[in-house]
């Protein structure tokens, strides 16, 4: 039986909810955009929180334009995240 994957931003959370795979709006070219961050998140709640939050954003465009900037908000926090680690 193969495990069914965790979502990362409700584990960053110390919450167990599956992935949801390719219905999710992190989801690209097969995989959770998440994945190469998954470690970090876990040890970054508030991060993990500002990103649910953005996904949560990305859920509830109407518009291709509401999508394109919810999607760009949340790119620039996963960045500036990545940066300041790198740093």
């Amino acid at each position: 039986m193969t495990a069914r994957r965790q979502c990362a931003l409700q584990l960053a959370l110390g919450e167990s909810e599956a992935c949801p795979g390719a219905s999710c709006q992190l989801w690209h070219e097969g995989g959770c955009v998440l994945e190469p961050v998954d470690l970090e998140l876990r040890g970054s709640p508030a991060l993990a929180s500002h990103l649910l939050e953005l996904k949560s954003a990305l859920e509830r465009a109407a518009t291709a334009d509401e999508e394109a900037h919810a999607r760009s908000r949340f790119n620039r926090r996963l960045n500036a995240e990545q940066a300041a680690e790198s740093a």
